[in-house]
């Protein structure tokens, strides 16, 4: 991984203008201030196509979990390593989506990882997502090592998957009856991006912007 071409990400700090990705730090109360986490969670909930309130939103971010009540998922929230992504609008910090590991096996370089992701719902649609998603998957690879990145969705969640698929995701199939959703198992599609399908999709960004600006 010495000479990956992720390494540039890294000596910039996973920003490119003012889009960052950020591990999240409780300590840096300037970017996170207290209670930050309860805040997130009350961001993301919500459903999904409406502006009802409602848990499907949190339901896609968090997919087989029983309990999306705000004291257990913060509590889940708490023990993870946090990737936050968003905007810098002077020397205030926004954010726009996170992402995090759950399952971790092996050792770098040899590590994959399940992880979860996903974007508060007022920034659905904005140009900066793709880029903020970059720099999150980059911080992702680098920072613990990885050598594969996993996701799991619901079979219905067809935005995930599109959205997924431009950074190199490729689907492994579908589980069936794997996680439990509103009481009954349902259909799960699990997916995998290789560092190395990754590190295609950043030259192939970097040479469109060399030809193109």
């Amino acid at each position: 991984m010495a000479d990956s071409i992720l390494n540039a990400f890294t000596v910039d700090q996973y920003r490119i203008g003012d889009s960052q990705a950020i591990l999240y730090d409780r300590t840096r109360t300037a970017i996170f201030p207290e209670g930050y986490l309860g805040w997130l969670y009350l961001e993301l909930k919500g459903e999904r196509y409406s502006n009802r309130p409602g848990n499907g939103t949190l339901e896609n971010l968090f997919c087989g979990l029983g309990d999306l009540s705000f004291d257990n998922i913060v509590a889940y929230l708490a023990k993870l390593p946090l990737i936050i992504m968003g905007k810098w609008e002077g020397n205030e910090f926004e954010t726009m989506g996170l992402a995090f590991p759950t399952v971790m096996n092996g050792t770098p370089p040899e590590r994959q990882s399940f992880i979860g992701y996903g974007f508060l719902r007022q920034y659905w649609g904005s140009a900066e997502l793709e880029g903020l998603a970059m720099l999150g998957l980059s911080l992702m690879f680098q920072h613990f090592g990885l050598s594969a990145i996993h996701g799991v969705r619901y079979r219905e969640n067809t935005l995930t998957a599109r959205f997924a698929a431009q950074y190199g995701f490729r689907d492994d199939g579908v589980v069936p009856r794997y996680m439990v959703r509103r009481g009954v198992l349902v259909d799960a599609v699990v997916s995998t991006l290789m560092r190395e399908d990754f590190e295609a999709y950043i030259k192939d960004k970097l040479i469109q912007v060399c030809t193109h600006g």
